[in-house]
């Protein structure tokens, strides 16, 4: 398998200049498109939130101008200081401030708050599991419908923080009924077409669980079971299956 890995940062021609960043960004575009169209190589992109004079709005027009072109993986990361690297002379000027502690991420800017910078960092770790973990190729297009597909994911993030207050220990099961939900209580998309769709992309990953939304078609499944027991059973039937 070949794997590009293409450091795109952003697509914003100030904030290229205010990094002293040289990027064509048409030919980057184009170069993309062929890759996409004309290779068989996987390619990892990426966007990094944070840089200075780069807003949430600016920082939206070069995700969707970066997924229209169908990369296999977009990595949403968050700026980071570091040492001896000339980002630190923005400081002051662009009121970028970092944690104190390594990896020294980037806690606000001038034109970015700090509550944005954590709904930014909420939505890169959903980003994660619904998009580039490849669980839901059918429902993502779905999910991301409308103008702008970053504010579509980011409507979603945003309702998924308030259901769960969770970034971590979602389970596939979990993801896949708040999809559900989302889907059509939020969306008011028609319920069985989401389910049957869900079912499908549940089946080709392999999980062998029970969630909520599929009962009753799912053959010689349990019923749902606490997430730490689950987790148990999993990881015994895990190491069942390398004792062998």
């Amino acid at each position: 398998m070949l794997q590009f890995e293409v450091g795109i940062q952003t697509f914003n021609p100030e904030v290229q200049q205010a990094i002293s960043r040289r990027q064509d960004n048409a030919k980057t575009c184009e170069n993309l498109a062929w890759l996409v169209n004309h290779s068989h190589a996987h390619l990892h992109t990426d966007l990094i939130f944070g840089l200075p004079g780069e807003t949430l709005a600016s920082f939206a027009e070069g995700f969707d101008r970066l997924y229209a072109l169908r990369p296999h993986e977009i990595q949403l990361g968050l700026l980071k200081r570091l040492r001896g690297t000339p980002i630190a002379r923005h400081s002051v000027v662009h009121g970028m401030t970092y944690d104190a502690e390594p990896p020294y991420t980037v806690r606000q800017t001038a034109v970015v708050d700090a509550p944005t910078v954590e709904r930014f960092t909420r939505l890169a770790r959903y980003w994660d599991l619904v998009a580039n973990s490849g669980r839901f190729p059918q429902t993502l297009p779905v999910l991301l419908a409308g103008p702008s597909p970053f504010n579509a994911f980011l409507a979603f993030a945003d309702w998924l923080w308030q259901r769960t207050g969770q970034t971590s220990r979602l389970t596939p099961e979990k993801l896949l009924d708040s999809l559900f939900d989302y889907l059509t209580g939020v969306i008011g998309m028609d319920k069985e077409s989401v389910r049957q769709t869900l079912l499908a992309e549940y089946q080709a990953s392999g999980a062998r669980a029970n969630p909520a939304c599929l009962q009753g078609l799912l053959k010689d499944r349990e019923k749902p079971v606490a997430r730490l027991a689950r987790a148990l059973a999993q990881r015994q039937d895990r190491h069942g299956a390398n004792s062998g």
